[in-house]
């Protein structure tokens, strides 16, 4: 780890690497060799988890025999576990040795070396297939001993769900509570129980426990007051209110009735969801956490998560030959907000801004267009043209510009407008109402 990522976004108290976090050949290691050799200062314990490369046996080997090298940490390791077998491992073991366990085929000399240096007090190898409990052994230079396992389990075998598999004895729906465990729960039925998932409510009163503060004190860099921030902003906007709103609210993440496989990923102030009832694949809403009625009503400080959720899906749109259409219809008389982002191919966008126009004009008014080089100006402006005494209706086009359009009191004008106009560009008029597109659960996990 840099000294500059740990100073900017530390401190850190250790470095775990994982996965293949090693180079794919020895020839390729010489970055390392400097922290490896003491010519470099490894800044803090560090500690090596998972699949790490041909090249990196000799790497820890070297790293754990130096013992001025105190970044890497071998020692007291309580499992070891290992694909190849170490070679030797039967030497002067006195207990049957099964056939086939002399084969060298499976057993690494690197494994036996790397073992002999890091003293697991267990370790558990599979490649042979065979299982082999041998008697425990002594380690030089410690005082606890080793036990060694062979598997009888292969990696296909162990992806297999055996004949006498039952369900889970930790679902709460086949779980018996015991009368001391009453007062734990929230709630006596299953959807209630997981409350405690997503409600933020609940998260709040356990972060207020601190009192704001943190151990860490003024080096810590994680926004503890984000949480009580937003909260005093919510029951400012809805009062007592706002609770049972999110019972019945579809969005709330606290609401039994959210679909929570419908779910991509959850963020400080936002998430990222699949549309209930899509336009076309990928269709996606970005929706508040917050019961709040629109986007562009909630604090400043959630904007920069918002941008980069909508920076992400562009990304991942683009790179499937098509862009974003980002719209939001907000009304005055909403609930909860949901921002929608509908992928449309690459050949259509420049036919978007004037299918926009065309829709507005049979409806009798003219979008307000401005143009902007990036998310955050936008958005910075459309905050200042939003009135909460309006509704108001806005689309992000793939180049910057912003169409909007604030809604009279008698204006009629259609609830699912930007969806509309969408399904007609795609040619797909069918899908206008977002009714008519819903799909089964299994339909829904399938896209």
């Amino acid at each position: 780890m840099k000294l500059k990522v740990n100073k900017s976004a530390g401190p850190f108290d250790a470095l775990f690497c994982v996965g293949q976090f090693f180079p794919g050949s020895p020839e390729l290691l010489e970055e390392f060799m400097d922290y490896v050799e003491g010519r470099t200062q490894i800044p803090l314990p560090t500690y090596f988890i998972g699949d790490y490369g041909v090249g990196a046996p000799k790497v820890l080997i070297v790293a754990s025999k130096n013992s001025s090298n105190l970044g890497f940490k071998m020692d007291g390791l309580k499992i070891f576990i290992t694909n190849e077998w170490p070679t030797g491992v039967t030497n002067r073991a006195t207990s049957d040795i099964p056939a086939g366990i002399s084969d060298s085929a499976g057993s690494d000399s690197t494994i036996s070396e790397l073992v002999a240096e890091i003293k697991p007090r267990y370790h558990i190898a599979g490649a042979k297939g065979l299982f082999y409990a041998r008697e425990p052994y002594s380690n030089i230079d410690a005082v606890h001993v080793t036990r060694f396992f062979g598997s009888t389990m292969t990696a296909v075998e162990i992806s297999m769900k055996p004949s006498n598999t039952t369900s889970s004895p930790y679902t709460f729906s086949e779980q018996t509570v015991h009368p001391k465990e009453t007062t734990k729960r929230p709630s006596d039925s299953v959807s209630d129980s997981q409350y405690w998932r997503y409600d933020v409510s609940q998260k709040r009163q356990k972060a207020g426990a601190r009192d704001g503060k943190c151990e860490r004190g003024p080096d810590c860099n994680f926004k503890h007051d984000l949480q009580s921030k937003v909260e005093s902003y919510s029951h400012r906007r809805h009062g007592s209110e706002n609770a049972n709103r999110s019972k019945e609210c579809w969005f709330c993440l606290s609401s039994p009735s959210v679909e929570s496989h419908l779910i991509i990923s959850i963020g400080e102030s936002y998430y990222c969801a699949l549309a209930k009832g899509p336009l076309v694949q990928d269709h996606v809403l970005l929706i508040p956490i917050e019961h709040s009625p629109s986007t562009l009503s909630l604090p400043q400080e959630c904007e920069s998560e918002l941008v980069r959720f909508k920076n992400n899906l562009k990304l991942y749109f683009k790179n499937g030959g098509k862009e974003a259409i980002i719209f939001e219809w907000v009304s005055k008389r909403g609930t909860h907000a949901n921002l929608q982002a509908a992928p449309v191919p690459s050949s259509r966008v420049a036919a978007v801004q004037d299918i926009f126009n065309m829709a507005a004009d049979k409806l009798g008014f003219k979008f307000v267009a401005m143009k902007f080089d990036n998310s955050s100006d936008s958005r910075k402006w459309l905050r200042a043209q939003f009135d909460r005494n309006y509704s108001f209706f806005y689309v992000e086009l793939p180049d910057g510009t912003i169409l909007s359009h604030l809604i009279e009191e008698n204006e009629r004008f259609p609830v699912q407008f930007g969806r509309e106009v969408l399904a007609g560009l795609l040619n797909t008029p069918e899908r206008a109402d977002w009714r008519t597109c819903k799909l089964s659960k299994e339909r829904k996990q399938k896209w």
